[in-house]
């Protein structure tokens, strides 16, 4: 709470648009890093370039710093307690979804049930990304 006007935790308007810019550019870049991912390894498969799944691999840690940065941002933007969970869930899905991902992708190198369910994840994923993106954002605590 601040000493001068008594007001707990809220942040200037035009904090709030850098913010508001901020998490727009990293949902929308982590949809691209999703689709840029199944891209890569379906190419890597069908076309036997192995590098390209490994980029792939990488891309999937990226993805996850991306997801969490996002989750840093959202909790910066500081959504109206009315608003809270209905902001911030999705994105820690989102998070919890990826960090799956990752250990499904490394297990799947050599257990075909991780690997089968490495692929309808990121389909998950990537629609809980596009959601994300487009759902409007919430008031937050501004000044």
């Amino acid at each position: 709470m601040s000493a001068e006007t008594g007001k707990a935790d809220q942040i200037t308007r035009f904090q709030f648009y850098r913010l508001a810019l901020a998490y727009r550019v990293v949902s929308a870049l982590i949809v691209v890093l999703v689709l840029l991912q199944a891209v890569l390894v379906g190419r890597g498969w069908f076309l036997g370039e192995g590098n390209l799944v490994k980029i792939h691999g990488n891309l999937g840690s990226l993805t996850f710093l991306a997801a969490v940065a996002l989750g840093a941002i959202a909790l910066a933007l500081r959504p109206s307690a009315r608003h809270w969970l209905r902001f911030l869930a999705p994105i820690a899905i989102l998070i919890i979804l990826v960090a799956a991902q990752l250990g499904l992708g490394y297990s799947g190198r050599k257990n075909s049930d991780a690997a089968a369910l490495h692929i309808p994840n990121g389909v998950l994923i990537f629609g809980l990304s596009v959601l994300i993106l487009v759902a409007p954002l919430p008031r937050s605590n501004r000044r």
